[in-house]
């Protein structure tokens, strides 16, 4: 499974490469956001726009974790639970699950046996994401990186409209390119995507799923019955790395 924090962890670990501090430190000289010990920004943006939302939900986190810091015993535990709830804040997880379920996201909604493992499947890749990242997000944002807000720009893909907030991501050695894919619906914003250095969130999760499932559904004699046969498969993968998770028994990404 694989970022913010939460998510940069993951895609840091993903990305086949950074580029080297020479050819990526920008000219633009960023400053200190207010509030923050590790973000900044390069350019002046609102508190209504892209950027700002996304800034606004990752310094929650960011103030969350340092608070951690300073606890322990059963406080650590409940600021766990607020970490969880804020990463699901941060992304539109079930956005990205539906996603990653590719061509078999519709089928399954049109019966309700498919429904039924349907909520099974996204209710586990919830915990899981949010279980994932714990650790990530206590060594992102509650460390020393130095995270800055670059630019802001609207794109058009497969004819989703998107609204590009992009970060780099200083480490001793490397840059990285960080960009939120964002999306408007009803007039609220959510972030549907994460792209470390182009290597996308809910692409790479639709990959790994599809070699779940698809051999299934090309197996079966009937493709409905192989797409239920991937999904439990699927399920039942996620499920025991979630156990091992919540057990201390598995490294997090």
């Amino acid at each position: 499974m694989h970022l913010v924090a939460i998510l940069i962890s993951a895609l840091v670990l993903q990305a086949s490469g950074g580029r080297t501090l020479e050819s990526s430190r920008e000219e633009t000289q960023a400053v200190a956001i207010e509030g923050s010990q590790i973000f900044r920004k390069a350019f002046e943006f609102e508190k209504t726009s892209a950027t700002g939302f996304v800034l606004e939900r990752l310094l929650e986190l960011e103030r969350v974790i340092r608070q951690e810091n300073n606890s322990s015993g059963p406080l650590v535990a409940k600021q766990d639970e607020e970490i969880r709830r804020l990463v699901s804040q941060v992304l539109d997880l079930e956005s990205i699950g539906n996603f990653a379920l590719g061509r078999h996201y519709q089928p399954l909604q049109e019966t309700e046996l498919g429904k039924k493992r349907y909520a099974e499947y996204i209710s586990v890749f919830r915990r899981l994401v949010e279980e994932n990242y714990l650790e990530s997000a206590r060594r992102y944002l509650g460390g020393n990186h130095e995270i800055s807000f670059r630019s802001e720009t609207k794109t058009v893909v497969r004819e989703e409209s998107f609204e590009i907030v992009e970060a780099s991501i200083r480490q001793p050695d490397v840059d990285l390119v960080l960009q939120f894919f964002v999306v408007q619906e009803e007039g609220k914003r959510k972030i549907v995507d994460i792209r470390l250095d182009a290597t996308s969130l809910r692409e790479t999760y639709r990959g790994s799923f599809n070699r779940i499932i698809n051999p299934r559904v090309r197996e079966a004699k009937n493709q409905e019955e192989g797409r239920m046969a991937g999904l439990s498969e699927l399920i039942e993968a996620m499920s025991n790395r979630l156990a091992e998770l919540q057990s201390g028994g598995a490294t997090r990404l």
